[in-house]
């Protein structure tokens, strides 16, 4: 009886571990390794079969010089290292496969050759090597390559995907003989295959994403009839350079995934009724992603998904769940600008592997699955949109605000950036929102603020008010760590204090409060807050400047302009008219006691002085400049610009002249300015 108790307890305990199933939020670890491709050579796309019967998967990958397209295989051995040998194909291999195409029992290669215009063929020899290759022309620029028995002849029929316009079959006919091409012409952009039996009659179906038209295609499989064009699958997002397929959600259909590269997203689309698709979660896919393939990477057997971002440098995993959901974790760096993942269990631990080929770094990254090693996984964050709903869901108010505050409707404006001013910083204070000068919904939260902060100081004569608006911001930029940001806030709230209250005490102590962090690395903000300290000590005896001196030519760092972005993202509430110096004049009108309106009149000047002339005459612009806004640091910078601008140009009377101004101005602002001539 003792034994049969400890049985039965035994089978309880197994059936109730059985009924908890894996835990998804517990994923193998990987470790990375590093291959070399070819010197020179940009690897595109990767294959893995058993070549030479050893019962360790080998590798195999495809990639080009711009004199010559390469296969090179990779040989594996128990030790884990691989033996190299090298293939010639013609120019510019995008895609590859490994199967046996004439049923001789050998794993035999095929490449689609983009710029060769052609299909190559090698014949495997069983040991890891291939014989002579067979090209087969194929003019539409072969992008993707697949593989399927459609003449039922019980040899593999090869379908191309061309990137200038077309999927084709090349029937196979024996002895690796490829004859009667059949084209189906489509538009610009096939650029991949994936096999799904969309129709369930039986037979698999092709799906073709088409990247230009922002859809997917689908062949039905007709048998002997070949393929015929089916319905298009629609996509919310342009460039869809890829598809994979699997049951995601656990229904016994079909899904489909799809990465969009206007987005850096994959877009899930679940299988519904026969040929239609519901769309799903979009799942950020890394920058620049143009393949997605589908793996086993952990224990539960659910599909998983491998987003390659090429632009971030990101392997990006989302592990299926029984259910609609994923989980993931960090996204994977490898190496530079990788292309394309291939999934495969190299090191025989039960879970697949990857092989990423890197493109600008010349190599592959493996990513080895480490069975006894795990890592946290956890539900993807929300999207930018579920996200930012708050924010997005007043972008149509905000724009009407804005022509509302150009035609002098205060209040009305008014009262929706405070609404917009209120959501964006809770998600920027919450790490939602993050500052960047190009993210528009970012612009719309900032603009917002200032227009909020202008409408109290400039309509409304309530400086307070306005101070209170930036404040709030420049403290949770302080806490986020955004100290450019912080260092303009805390600009504009010196100012404020300064010429709107005449609180000399208080801009003195919100010009400390900015150098404190502006040593950071800002010299421009740094020197701004500098200056206006020695400003308002101007007429104290015995006073030692906090900048005693600037070096000629001053210059302005803008940062690749997002200072400009960062200084004036309300600009165009100021705007009247389409032409740019009359707009940032307008701007500057509005601002009249603001560095931000000196800065609009600065960047005027520099556009005419550095891009066209015919946007207006430089020297007006700098004098008005210098009228307008006569106590300004910024006034160096563009007296020095325009000094140099005439040295170049060798108008020496000019340059005589304006030497004189850079010098009065140097002792307007407290400073010698000596000009050193050097020579070249």
């Amino acid at each position: 009886m003792k034994h049969i108790r400890i049985v039965l307890l035994l089978l309880v305990f197994s059936e109730l571990s059985c009924s908890l199933g894996p835990d998804p939020t517990a994923v193998p670890a990987f470790e990375p390794k590093t291959l070399p491709f070819i010197e020179g050579a940009e690897p595109f796309q990767s294959a893995i079969a058993d070549l030479n019967h050893d019962g360790i998967p080998d590798i195999a990958v495809c990639g080009t010089t711009f004199e010559r397209g390469y296969v090179r295989l990779y040989l594996s051995n128990p030790s884990g290292e691989y033996e190299i040998q090298d293939l010639n194909v013609p120019l510019a291999p995008r895609d590859l496969l490994l199967r046996d195409l004439d049923a001789d029992g050998e794993f035999d290669l095929a490449t689609a050759n983009n710029r060769g215009g052609s299909i190559s063929v090698f014949r495997g020899d069983g040991r890891g090597g291939f014989f002579d290759r067979q090209d087969y022309a194929y003019p539409k620029n072969p992008f993707a390559i697949e593989s399927e028995d459609l003449d039922g002849n019980g040899l593999p029929d090869l379908i191309v995907a061309g990137e200038s316009g077309s999927v084709g079959i090349l029937y196979n006919r024996g002895e690796l003989k490829f004859r009667d091409r059949k084209e189906m012409f489509e538009s610009y952009g096939p650029a991949d295959l994936t096999w799904v039996d969309v129709d369930r009659d039986g037979q698999r179906d092709l799906v073709v994403p088409i990247w230009k038209e922002d859809q997917l295609a689908i062949f039905w499989n007709r048998g002997k009839l070949g393929l015929k064009r089916g319905p298009s699958i629609p996509v919310d997002g342009h460039a869809p350079f890829a598809v994979a397929a699997a049951d995601f959600n656990s229904d016994r259909n079909t899904d489909l995934a799809v990465p969009l590269l206007d987005q850096a997203k994959l877009q899930v689309l679940y299988a519904n009724e026969v040929g239609t698709y519901e769309a799903g979660p979009k799942l950020y896919a890394g920058k620049g992603s143009r393949n997605l393939i589908t793996a086993n990477l952990n224990q539960d057997r659910h599909p998983d998904l491998v987003a390659v971002g090429t632009d971030s440098n990101e392997i990006v995993l989302y592990y299926g769940t029984s259910t609609r959901g994923f989980y993931t974790v960090p996204p994977l760096t490898v190496g530079t600008h990788p292309r394309a993942a291939t999934a495969a269990d190299l090191n025989q631990d039960g879970f697949d592997d990857l092989v990423i080929a890197n493109l600008h770094s010349h190599d592959l990254t493996l990513l080895l699955s480490q069975a006894l090693v795990s890592v946290a996984a956890a539900p993807p964050p929300p999207s930018a949109a579920e996200s930012l709903a708050p924010l997005v869901a007043l972008e149509d108010s905000f724009n009407a605000a804005v022509l509302d505050f150009q035609a002098g409707d205060i209040e009305l404006s008014g009262r929706v950036f405070s609404k917009v001013l209120a959501a964006g910083l809770r998600l920027y204070r919450d790490g939602v929102l993050e500052p960047d000068a190009q993210n528009p919904h970012w612009k719309r939260f900032y603009a917002a603020t200032l227009l909020t902060s202008d409408i109290a100081r400039y309509q409304r004569e309530r400086p307070d008010e306005a101070i209170a608006v930036l404040q709030d911001l420049a403290e949770v930029a302080e806490a986020q760590g955004d100290l450019q940001l912080a260092g303009l806030l805390w600009l504009d709230i010196a100012e404020i204090r300064r010429f709107d209250l005449d609180d000399r005490g208080g801009a003195i102590q919100a010009y400390q409060q900015l150098i404190e962090f502006a040593e950071a690395g800002f010299p421009t903000i740094l020197d701004a807050a500098r200056f206006g300290i020695d400003s308002l000590h101007r007429d104290q005896d015995g006073y030692q400047k906090r900048l005693p001196q600037v070096i000629m030519p001053y210059t302005v760092e803008l940062r690749g302009s997002d200072l400009a972005r960062m200084v004036h993202p309300h600009y165009a509430a100021y705007q009247r008219g389409t032409q740019a110096i009359p707009s940032y004049r307008a701007f500057s009108d509005a601002h009249p006691r603001s560095f931000r309106g000196a800065y609009a009149d600065y960047f005027a000047f520099f556009a005419a002085l550095s891009f066209s002339s015919q946007l207006g005459d430089p020297k007006v612009l700098h004098d008005e400049l210098l009228n307008r806004h006569p106590d300004r640091l910024i006034n160096l910078s563009a007296a020095g610009a325009l000094l140099a601008h005439y040295k170049y140009a060798h108008e020496d009377a000019a340059y005589n002249e304006q030497l004189d101004v850079v010098r009065k101005l140097g002792e307007r602002l407290g400073f010698n300015a000596e000009v050193l001539e050097r020579d070249a």
